[in-house]
């Protein structure tokens, strides 16, 4: 069965959340989703996710690199699986905009994947933000919180063969938190999508996460996405199914 997980991005939201302080220097992932295949685009992937954190202006390190296999049977010919395109993630300490929270991030995606069928085949840089709200503290006798995220991030394709289709999309995660800390955390998402390479087509999923906090150090969960409306879009799909884990080592 496949793995994945989701990692949030910065210690303030990780903490927000009920996670692992982010003392922790290291997190190592691995995740993988297994889509519909409704359209050429959706494939099945499993990633290695390792995170580096620091106490610096520069707070994360991450690199992620998939293997991605474009028949959910794991029985497709060497054209159709292999390495996809490798993610490299550099994450700045958390600041406050108009007194909210917020991380500023940039990821640089590599054409790595070994066909034309694995990845976007284009040098991407892909700025983003995220903000964290505290909706709901826990009171006398409460052990959860509620906590609401928003994110925007910018793909954009700056180089490679001029064959290859430009890539020019706006994504944001709107994502509801209820978090027990210790036990588990709860979360629902939009992620709506704007290509501009498509004259401004939009389309979002929905997906519901539930994450099992098994020790200070592991934990894994279960995430199912669906469609909720548009075209098919980069980031979109029809229907998903993740699961995953993440190992925190401590100091």
């Amino acid at each position: 069965m496949p793995l994945a997980v989701l990692v949030l991005p910065t210690a303030l939201a990780a903490q927000a959340a009920g996670a692992a302080p982010s003392s922790a220097p290291w997190q190592f992932e691995l995740k993988s989703s297994m889509t519909s295949h409704a359209s050429p685009e959706e494939s099945t992937r499993t990633t290695l996710r390792i995170d580096k954190l620091f106490d610096a202006p520069v707070d994360l390190l991450r690199i992620d690199v998939p293997y991605v296999n474009k028949n959910n049977d794991y029985t497709a010919e060497s054209l159709d699986a292999g390495l996809g395109d490798v993610k490299v993630r550099v994450g700045f300490r958390t600041g406050l905009l108009g007194g909210v929270p917020t991380d500023a991030f940039l990821d640089v995606v590599f054409p790595t994947a070994g066909t034309e069928t694995l990845g976007g085949g284009k040098l991407q840089l892909a700025p983003g933000a995220s903000t964290t709200f505290l909706l709901r503290a826990p009171g006398a006798g409460e052990r959860y919180r509620w906590t609401f995220k928003t994110q925007l991030q910018q793909f954009v394709s700056v180089a490679g063969p001029s064959d290859r289709k430009d890539i020019n999309y706006t994504q944001a995660e709107l994502d509801l938190q209820a978090s027990w800390p210790g036990v588990c955390l709860l979360s629902l998402k939009a992620k709506p999508v704007v290509d501009w390479e498509k004259d401004g087509a939009t389309a979002s999923v929905a997906e519901l996460k539930g994450t099992w906090l098994i020790t200070p150090s592991w934990r894994a969960w279960l995430k199912v996405g669906t469609r909720l409306w548009g075209d098919k879009l980069p980031g979109t799909y029809d229907d998903q199914i993740e699961l995953g884990v993440r190992f925190t080592l401590d100091r």
